[in-house]
């Protein structure tokens, strides 16, 4: 009778035990099931946010109330003109990267006449968006043209090197005349980036090498040397801090590329970024985006620090509509 007794209650408890778990299994569904509504207003500004962060300004984007009513939570739809640069899956990607909610579902449609993009975006399958994005010719957005120069390229390991031409983003590198420099030449014009000499103190490679001691006929051949091998660089500059620049020599220097066509231009005529702060890399950078709007793009020299530290900057300028390209595209 005891025995009985005891295995009736261990039967309870495990039928208790079981019912709670598919009480909390069967919870579980229904709110996996049921995730919380996004509201219209948080799905209509994170809309509007990614539109400002592409400079679509207020002028081309248009309100329309809705007569016949698509959806009961549907007010209004949107029309929104986007310059011809900007391909509409890049907005889409952005949208749902900002609604990034169980309950968010995107739908897009593509009209095959006109390549216009119909956008309807619904929490919990109920209609809270919908925008035609379609393409103006007429508009146009200001922007910015910048191309950089990797500052001292020939200071790198070959590791480091081959990691920074392989970035794929338009530049050129600084490099100095030297047999070293010269190998990598080919693996720059590969990864199609471009290259500037630097002159300045040193080189040191005896068939480049410039330096006050030497005569003029040996500073003749070095200068032709080094316009040979580094033929396709886009620039020549000196650096004035050098003692090569300041030497009684460096305008007979300057003479001989002149003979040769190649103009050597000072350093200074450059925009140097060359803090350290990342904040204020950052200021500068976007300071060069706006001041150069509709003006004649800069060749900016910067490290190859500064450079990376600039990753998310620069894709936001990408997205305003800033140009980057590479320095022969603004000599």
């Amino acid at each position: 009778m005891r025995r009985k007794s005891i295995n009736i209650l261990l039967g309870i408890a495990v039928f208790l035990l079981l019912t709670n778990i598919a009480v909390e299994i069967f919870t579980e569904d229904v709110d996996e099931k049921i995730p919380n509504d996004i509201s219209v207003a948080l799905i209509d500004s994170s809309f509007h946010r990614v539109l400002v962060e592409y400079s679509i300004d207020a002028e081309h984007i248009q309100k329309k109330i809705v007569r016949a009513r698509l959806s009961d939570s549907l007010d209004y739809v949107y029309d929104v003109k986007l310059p011809a640069d900007i391909p509409s899956p890049n907005i889409l990607r952005d949208v749902k990267n900002e609604l990034n909610f169980p309950a968010i579902r995107l739908e897009s449609v593509e009209e095959k006449t006109f390549g216009n993009t119909r956008l309807n975006i619904y929490s919990n399958d109920m209609l809270k968006l919908t925008a035609k994005l379609s393409y103006d010719k007429n508009f146009l957005r200001p922007y910015s043209e910048l191309s950089f120069i990797i500052e001292s390229g020939w200071e790198m390991s070959d590791d480091d090197f081959k990691t920074l031409i392989k970035i794929p983003f338009p530049f050129g590198v600084e490099l100095i005349p030297s047999i070293e420099n010269e190998g990598r030449l080919d693996a720059i014009r590969e990864y199609n980036k471009e290259y500037v000499v630097l002159i300045n103190d040193d080189i040191d490679d005896s068939r480049f090498k410039l330096s006050s001691k030497l005569s003029q006929g040996l500073l003749r051949g070095s200068v032709g040397e080094i316009v040979n091998a580094f033929r396709g660089a886009v620039y020549f500059i000196v650096d004035e801090k050098s003692e090569l620049y300041r030497s009684a020599i460096f305008n007979f220097i300057r003479d001989e590329f002149k003979k040769r066509n190649v103009r050597v231009i000072p350093k200074s005529q450059f925009v140097m970024m060359q803090t350290t702060d990342p904040d204020e890399m950052a200021s500068l950078f976007n300071f060069y985006c706006e001041s150069g709007k509709s003006k004649k793009g800069k060749t900016i020299l910067i490290s190859w620090q500064g450079f990376n530290s600039l990753d998310n900057e620069i894709e936001i300028a990408k997205k305003k509509g800033h140009k980057f390209l590479l320095p022969s595209l603004l000599k």
